[in-house]
């Protein structure tokens, strides 16, 4: 069947025929997502270290694997990992980000290690590795990437 400057083929083949793959992972999306989580708004008392953390468990341990990382392409490749288990939306390099204040910021070193993971905000971001508000501007000579997570 002809689609425009491609074609289009259908193949019929037996269920028999088919050789399972030993290595196939599944991923599930699912059922019910909960709602973005709401980061704590800085005030003038000392921050503690759950006053930093986002709400949501699965939103946390997703910024806590991030942390993790050792080098860019493993950011990469949990990157990719992570959009496919529907948990990141989104990523691009600096000059993608068409709204960076509504997006976490992944801050990587001249090493290629990543350094820290900023939240959203304006001006004041949670700092998810020191847990103290930071500005994305601190960090204008390094490499970054940008993400949003699933709702």
């Amino acid at each position: 069947m002809r689609r425009g400057e491609m074609y289009r083929v259908f193949v019929y083949v037996k269920k028999s025929d088919l050789i399972p793959a030993d290595n196939v992972v599944t991923f599930v999306k699912p059922e019910a997502v909960p709602e973005p989580s709401e980061i704590d708004e800085p005030s003038g008392e000392d921050v503690s270290d759950e006053t930093l953390k986002l709400n949501v468990a699965w939103q946390q341990a997703v910024i806590d694997e991030l942390l993790a990382t050792s080098s860019l392409t493993e950011v990469k490749a949990m990157l990719n990992r992570l959009k496919a288990e529907y948990k990141v939306k989104r990523y691009g390099n600096y000059n993608e980000c068409n709204n960076p204040a509504t997006c976490f910021w992944l801050i990587i070193d001249g090493n290629g290690s990543v350094q820290t993971v900023l939240g959203p905000g304006v001006d004041q971001r949670a700092n998810f590795k020191t847990l103290q508000y930071d500005s994305l501007k601190n960090y204008s000579g390094s490499n970054a990437i940008w993400f949003t997570l699933s709702k």
